[in-house]
């Protein structure tokens, strides 16, 4: 009796996991949403291993959209969504942000840009538009990124 238990938790969490170009990826089971700092809130969930939906846009181009993938909380790879292939991914790269990233990105703006507009996930606390206008009167500093679909991806 104990042999057929096992093998339906091995079915079942199979089941549960989602590949796609070869990765494999968990449902997040846990659920800190009780804490109120969304940097605390993302740090309880320990997620060094994911992959989210991006999106960049500046005054200056059109947006770039990409899904990231991070491992150990490093830009490991890219991936679009639409073909985008006249963007390099050199250049995605260069601008592709983990999730500490940009909550890097966001307490140095707070110190030094004019304007600076952030909301958060409301389970998992990254940081899911992030807008930045560096300088007052300088055409074409500002930023502005926006993440959505975590997620986690098992090593």
């Amino acid at each position: 009796m104990r042999h057929y238990y096992f093998i339906f938790f091995v079915v079942l969490f199979f089941y549960s996991c989602d590949t796609q170009d070869g990765i494999i990826t968990s449902p997040i089971t846990e659920d800190f949403s009780e804490i109120q700092d969304p940097k605390e809130r993302w740090d309880a969930y320990g997620l060094d291993n994911y992959r989210i939906h991006q999106k960049r846009g500046c005054e200056c181009l059109p947006p770039f959209e990409w899904k990231v993938v991070v491992y150990e909380d490093s830009v490991q790879s890219i991936s679009y969504e639409e073909d985008q292939s006249e963007k390099r991914d050199e250049q995605i790269l260069r601008v592709a942000k983990t999730v500490n990233d940009l909550f890097d990105l966001i307490e140095r703006a707070k110190d030094s840009a004019h304007y600076l507009e952030v909301k958060f996930h409301g389970k998992y606390g990254y940081p899911t538009l992030v807008k930045i206008d560096f300088v007052k009167n300088i055409a074409d500093d500002e930023v502005q990124y926006e993440m959505s679909g975590l997620e986690k991806i098992v090593p």
